[in-house]
């Protein structure tokens, strides 16, 4: 799920604003034969039979940056702050997507978009975005053919363009009630969020081993994990983090009452609300390119409602006491590879891209 929030006080200036964009979501596996479990979702999400929105002029043809720029006055609430354009491509490189919000424009299947002619096509997509040059003559590039879904002319504002769909799920509710979030518009479709799920064949990057009291925790992929615990047979174990191939062997103890409370404040992204531009700490960006995404996640964190609303759906499994489960967190760079994202806006805003994606074991495989 994507909450998006823009400045609130900005005047004429040659600096864009920031637009931050903050995804956060749990990846469940399973250890035994059973169907990974997942929270509710609304009915009127979009799946693969569904047909494709009616796109408007990408996001990513909009003009490049010239060297003059009259920005708008932004206020958070303000009815008259302009829409923002937004597009976003998304990938799954060990999935198919199966759910989505609001409809998007294109889908590509997914041994299309892993296969290796759409590698080939993004190559010369990346080598095209590179010889780009300011203020030159463009023509569009086209969208990312490794990405599977493809929302090019979304709209962001503090308000909803169209009618939200009345919906009895409580975390569906709850996001619409995010201060300072932006709405999505697709056309007459409005969220408060943009959402993404696909179904994955991934495994676990981290395997558990029990000898006697103690875990050994050991990180079988190429990029660390984090914030790793385990809960298994009465005893449970955190650790901050795990290097790439290390194992890390601790005692199990009784579950840990502040483990929330620890994990909440190595997550929590501390800027105030609403935003304020602080120029002098994030400098000023200039000549934004609309025809090159942002593809690389900066942080992790997230604005404190944002979290409450992670752990209001998720406390439950993630912080069990009983049974056997064991969660860490990917870590951004293995986030853009397995599900890359490409966020296109205008040459008026920067995108800051923050990922903080949880990987839930249920009943894990016990290594001899």
């Amino acid at each position: 799920m994507l909450a998006l929030l823009v400045s609130s006080a900005l005047a004429k200036s040659w600096c864009a604003d920031p637009l931050i964009a903050h995804e956060w979501g749990v990846t469940v596996l399973t250890g035994d034969a059973a169907e990974p479990r997942k929270p509710e979702l609304p009915a009127y999400f979009h799946t693969p039979s569904d047909p494709f929105a009616v796109a408007a002029a990408p996001v990513r043809t909009l003009p490049p940056d010239s060297g003059v720029r009259t920005l708008p006055v932004v206020h958070l609430y303000a009815p008259a702050q302009d829409r923002i354009p937004l597009a976003v491509e998304v990938g799954f490189t060990q999935g198919e997507a199966s759910v989505w919000y609001p409809a998007v424009d294109r889908r590509i299947p997914a041994d299309e978009a892993n296969g290796p002619e759409a590698a080939a096509q993004r190559a010369w997509l990346l080598d095209q975005r590179a010889k780009l040059q300011p203020m030159g003559p463009r023509e569009d590039l086209g969208a990312d053919p490794t990405r599977q879904l493809h929302w090019s002319a979304l709209a962001l504002s503090p308000e909803p363009g169209g009618r939200p769909v009345p919906t009895d799920v409580p975390w569906v509710r709850d996001a619409r009630a995010l201060d300072h979030a932006l709405w999505v518009d697709q056309g007459t479709q409005s969220e408060r969020f943009l959402f993404y799920e696909a179904d994955t064949v991934e495994r676990s990057a981290v395997t558990l081993r029990v000898d006697g009291d103690r875990f050994a925790l050991t990180n079988t992929s190429e990029r660390p994990v984090h914030d790793v615990w385990v809960v298994h047979g009465g005893r449970s174990a955190f650790v901050p983090g795990i290097g790439p191939g290390a194992t890390v062997r601790i005692a199990g103890t009784p579950a840990d009452p502040a483990l929330r409370d620890t994990l909440t404040n190595r997550w929590t992204d501390p800027t105030p609300l609403p935003l304020q531009r602080d120029w002098a700490h994030d400098g000023c960006v200039m000549m934004r390119d609309p025809m090159k995404p942002v593809e690389t996640a900066s942080d992790h964190r997230l604005f404190p409602a944002e979290l409450a609303l992670l752990w209001s759906v998720w406390e439950d499994r993630l912080l069990a006491k009983d049974g056997s489960h064991l969660v860490y967190r990917e870590d951004t760079a293995a986030l853009d590879a397995v599900m890359p994202v490409s966020l296109y806006t205008d040459m008026r805003h920067d995108v800051r891209w923050s990922r903080l994606g949880l990987v839930l074991v249920e009943n894990p495989e016990v290594l001899p």
